[in-house]
């Protein structure tokens, strides 16, 4: 009988590791039952266009950000003449390209990354962000036309509470508060800094964000300046044209706050482009790629890990 127990015990336990780690390789990992399903990769590159000056160059470009929904699975370059390297500050990975002797004329530096949609949701965040400082404090009649503003946009939630700002902003010649404010002349920021310190005066926490839409391709595009605001315990991208939320399955987060999207030191007249195309491939190969990203075990510790044969067999 207490064999029999035991034996039991050992077969519920195997039971609910495996259905566990099936859970989690589906949910978590993106592996799907079928293996003929197909998933989408979109690769972005950037063309980092400059004029060296004749002597040595050095080249730093913000590397795009995971999210919850979105991972950079590897990335290449294209640079010959320039060493690479990536380094981390404290704002996140910076790419950077030294060259390897004096160099004049027009050059161009390629960086390319792969991008693998996870489908995993972003877990609600517990404590919420502070408020952002007001960049351009106001008074006066500017300050009580901001607050009759935000009074005018307060609504259930604070995404609705967002979007009515911007909706407010977006049509001055219907909101005489609005005006007035849009003729403030503001140091940095324009209309999107000003859609921010409304929403610090509204008590939502938001931060100016550049990025990419992977809906569709794209061909040497710049980046677009978005609102990520926080809400229901989860930052949100806001489209300040749109006053919709993005679907955080198509955007592609590449430059958040202050920090800065290309430097580059020995060239001038720099500028960067960047171009998306989606490919299809296998879903359990994306899988793959993304979880030894995330450098997870059980990529390594599965079927996956043994030669082809093997896993034929």
């Amino acid at each position: 009988m207490r064999n029999k127990t035991e034996l039991t015990l050992v077969i519920i336990v195997l039971l609910v590791l495996g259905l566990g780690t099936t859970y989690y390789k589906v949910k978590v990992l993106g592996f799907s039952f079928r293996p003929d399903k197909l998933e989408t990769v979109w690769t972005v590159e950037s063309a980092i266009d400059f004029v060296a000056e004749g002597g040595p160059v050095k080249v730093t470009l913000n590397m795009p950000d995971n999210s919850a929904d979105l991972v950079v699975t590897d990335f290449q370059v294209e640079s010959p003449g320039y060493n690479f390297q990536v380094v981390k500050t404290e704002a996140g990975k910076r790419g950077v390209w030294t060259s390897k002797k004096k160099v004049s004329g027009p050059q161009r530096l390629y960086f390319r990354a792969s991008i693998y949609r996870r489908g995993q949701a972003a877990p609600p965040s517990k404590k919420a962000p502070a408020l952002p400082k007001i960049s351009q404090p106001l008074s006066g009649l500017n300050l009580e036309a901001a607050r009759q503003l935000v009074k005018k946009a307060r609504s259930k939630t604070p995404a609705a509470t967002a979007a009515k700002i911007i909706e407010l902003l977006n049509s001055p010649e219907e909101n005489a508060e609005a005006a007035l404010l849009l003729k403030v002349k503001r140091d940095s920021g324009g209309r999107l800094g000003l859609a921010r310190d409304l929403l610090t005066m509204a008590g939502i926490p938001s931060r100016i964000i550049k990025g990419l839409l992977l809906e569709k391709n794209n061909r040497l595009k710049k980046l677009t300046s978005y609102l990520e605001i926080y809400a229901d315990g989860k930052w949100e991208v806001l489209n300040p044209r749109t006053a919709k939320l993005e679907n955080p399955r198509h955007f592609l987060l590449w430059q958040r706050g202050g920090e800065s999207l290309l430097e580059v030191e020995g060239g001038s007249d720099s500028r960067v482009r960047f171009s998306s195309l989606a490919t299809k491939i296998l879903a359990n190969k994306a899988a793959i790629k993304a979880g030894k990203h995330k450098h997870s075990w059980l990529i390594d510790f599965s079927i996956y890990s043994l030669p082809l044969y093997s896993q034929n067999t």
